[in-house]
């Protein structure tokens, strides 16, 4: 089973996991919490906002994660035989310093500018999904899955330029079992025979 548009949605947003993290503790105010005894909606400022919905997005995060690794687990029956393997690792770094670290030096002092970071990530997101960079994900780095581009084969096809998703090694002359992701991203598990 192919990931769709929603589950390819769902992986870009896992990969801001730890911008909601960042950007939660760059909203925190302590004034906030203490006012949540004693709400007056005047002293609520854009930050707070902002601070609530990050903390929603790093639940949903790590909700989307535990999906992930269940969806992954098994893999598929069939087995291919790995031609050719490159790390491609470099992805995840070049997604976080393009995309998330930029946003730790925003300041959300202004309903605009919090609306104006929404539309922003919202926007990457678009992009992401049409151009199927959904796997360039630093979340999923940061628990250990790696990023290959590989060519594949089994007995009765050859798949070229195939992004392998894997918590495993992987070298030339492997056979892995793999649960395609979309027509150029897959996952997969080393079996060792």
């Amino acid at each position: 089973m192919k990931l769709g548009t929603r589950e390819q949605s769902q992986l870009y947003l896992l990969s801001l996991y730890f911008l909601f993290v960042i950007v939660a503790v760059l909203t925190f105010r302590l004034d906030f919490i203490l006012l949540l005894n004693d709400f007056d909606f005047k002293k609520v400022k854009s930050e707070d906002f902002l601070f609530l919905f990050s903390i929603i997005q790093i639940i949903y995060c790590e909700y989307l994660r535990r999906q992930f690794k269940y969806y992954l687990k098994g893999g598929g029956e069939d087995t291919l035989k790995v031609m050719r393997c490159e790390g491609e690792d470099y992805e995840s770094l070049t997604f976080l310093a393009t995309y998330i670290v930029p946003f730790a030096g925003m300041s959300f002092d202004s309903l605009n500018k919090v609306i104006a970071y929404l539309i922003l990530i919202l926007v990457i997101g678009v992009i992401f999904v049409r151009t199927e960079k959904y796997y360039a994900n630093p979340t999923l780095a940061i628990f250990g899955y790696k990023l290959y581009k590989t060519d594949l084969s089994d007995s009765n096809a050859f798949y070229q330029s195939i992004l392998i998703i894997t918590k495993n090694e992987i070298k030339i002359g492997d056979n892995v079992s793999y649960k395609f992701l979309s027509n150029s991203v897959c996952f997969a598990r080393d079996i060792k025979l």
